[in-house]
């Protein structure tokens, strides 16, 4: 787990297998910038972790405005640690020949994640209402 995590404290990831799978985007991006079409209705806010949600942002503002995505063109934007975290992401191996199952594969993790996080969030309210109701009961 601590593998996972990024070096800097302050970008740690609370969900470590959605993050992996967003930084998987972000790595096919900067490698083939062609697969933006497939990112199509992936929000920056819907990132897990906020900081890789900045990183893709500002790559989906490059290739809208056509400028090339290497690292030294994206340090007015980004700041040290989040480019030093995006380095470290572009020096993990990466397919390219499978790059759009890829991707559907890492877009399908977010939202498979995202639905638990749904579910978890759904469950504490239905568990906090149930116990309102029985203090509510016994009274």
């Amino acid at each position: 787990m601590a593998q996972i995590q990024p070096k800097a404290r302050q970008l740690r990831y609370e969900n470590p297998r959605s993050a992996r799978a967003e930084e998987g985007i972000l790595r096919l991006l900067m490698l083939d910038g062609s697969l933006v079409k497939q990112t199509q209705g992936l929000e920056p806010g819907q990132f897990s972790a906020p900081v890789l949600g900045k990183i893709y942002q500002v790559l989906l503002e490059h290739l809208k405005q056509g400028r090339p995505l290497q690292l030294g063109t994206l340090e007015g934007e980004l700041e040290g640690e989040e480019i030093a975290l995006l380095a470290d992401i572009l020096g993990q191996p990466t397919a390219l020949e499978n790059g759009a199952k890829a991707m559907a594969d890492y877009r399908a993790v977010l939202e498979t994640e995202r639905m638990k996080q749904q579910t978890t969030t759904d469950e504490a309210v239905l568990l906090a209402a149930r116990e309102t109701y029985r203090k509510k009961k016994s009274i």
